[in-house]
C-alpha cells in the first residue's frame, strides 16, 4: 500500500504513529493500515498534545475549555484524587483545586511526557505516555501512566477522556 507523504493523510486513515520529543519538537513516524475518504486532517494531534503539557505548565485556567471538550460528558481520572471527575464544570472546579488561575500563573512547577505514542482513527486519537512532574524546589519527579482521548471537532482536536496513575515510588 502506497503511503500518503506530508498533509496530505485523510481524516480516516488509520494511523499508528510514534512520537519522539527532541529540542522540544515532535518527530513522527506514520504507518497508514487503511485508508478511505478525501477529507485532509487539519490540526495535528501533536499540537493538541502540546497545548495539554502548556495548560500544565502555565496553570492557565482559561486553556481547560479550550483543550478538553466542552460537554457534560468529559471525563477524567486524577492520580491525585479518587473517582471519576465527569462533567466540563466539575473539570474546571478540578484544575481550580490545583491552583489553576485565569490567565496563568507561575508556579514553578514542570511537567513533561516521555514514551509518547498516538494511534489515530477515524475523527479519534488515542495517546498513551509517561507523565512526568517536578514540583518547583524539588529533585523529585513524580511519575505514571496518562491516557488522553481525542476527538476531532470542527475547530480541532479535543480531550474527551483522561486517565492518570502514578507509579510506585523505588
Amino acid at each position: 500500500m502506497k503511503r500518503p507523504t506530508g498533509k496530505a493523510l485523510r481524516e480516516d486513515h488509520i494511523l499508528s504513529v510514534s512520537v519522539v520529543r527532541r529540542t522540544g519538537k515532535h518527530k513522527t513516524r506514520a504507518q497508514v493500515l487503511s485508508r478511505k475518504g478525501d477529507v485532509l486532517l487539519t490540526m495535528n494531534v501533536c499540537e493538541a498534545v502540546d497545548k495539554w503539557v502548556s495548560l500544565w505548565n502555565t496553570y492557565d485556567l482559561n486553556q481547560v475549555t479550550r483543550i478538553f471538550i466542552n460537554d457534560p460528558r468529559v471525563t477524567y481520572f486524577s492520580s491525585e484524587k479518587e473517582g471519576r471527575i465527569k462533567g466540563i464544570d466539575n473539570l474546571i472546579a478540578h484544575h481550580k483545586e490545583f491552583g489553576f488561575v485565569s490567565g496563568g500563573r507561575n508556579s514553578g512547577n514542570r511537567l513533561w511526557l516521555e514514551n509518547v505514542d498516538i494511534e489515530e482513527y477515524r475523527g479519534t486519537a488515542v495517546v498513551t505516555a509517561d507523565w512526568c512532574f517536578q514540583r518547583r524546589g524539588s529533585e523529585e519527579t513524580q511519575r505514571g501512566p496518562v491516557t488522553l482521548l481525542f476527538i476531532k471537532i470542527d475547530d480541532g482536536w479535543r480531550i474527551a477522556h483522561a486517565h492518570f496513575s502514578n507509579y510506585k515510588k523505588t
